[in-house]
């Protein structure tokens, strides 16, 4: 037995009728004409958490642009950052129009109303850059996991 296994328990209406646990994938993507390119999550719904596996951020610079610097942040419901949980910067010799991607691989817990925002930063915003985010990861009841 871990740890979670004395930490964690259904409440008993979750127990008796409540959501299963699931695996899931997060995917959002975001473009425009602009050095910085965010692509946010929706948030998690109130009934369940969210654990994290995996993040994958794939940048699509415009011409003649590169990707520089990949930020992922974990954003309560008010919009305020609780965490980072990864953060690359690319060599500036990368030639320009080359995609470029970053991944991660771990575990972390989105508890409800909270989402994730993959930033990209490019050298410039003169041409339109594209950023594409997939999250996957297990929907959990909540049950009692209070993390703040």
């Amino acid at each position: 037995m871990s740890l979670g296994d004395f930490l964690y328990q259904l409440q008993h209406q979750e127990a008796v009728s409540g959501p299963a646990p699931q695996r899931g994938i997060l995917v959002a993507s975001a473009a425009g004409l602009a050095a910085q390119v965010d692509a946010d999550t929706i948030p998690i719904s109130s009934e369940v958490a969210f654990i994290i596996k995996s993040l994958s951020i794939r940048a699509t610079p415009g011409a003649a642009q590169t990707a520089r610097t990949f930020i992922v942040q974990q954003l309560d419901g008010a919009n305020n950052t609780l965490a980072e949980l990864a953060c690359a910067n690319n060599n500036p010799a990368i030639a320009a129009n080359i995609n470029v991607g970053h991944s991660w691989h771990g575990e972390w817990i989105l508890m409800p109303q909270e989402r994730l925002r993959a930033s990209v930063l490019f050298n410039a915003g003169a041409a339109n850059n594209a950023v594409l985010f997939y999250v996957t990861g297990i929907y959990i009841p909540r049950g009692n996991l209070q993390l703040r």
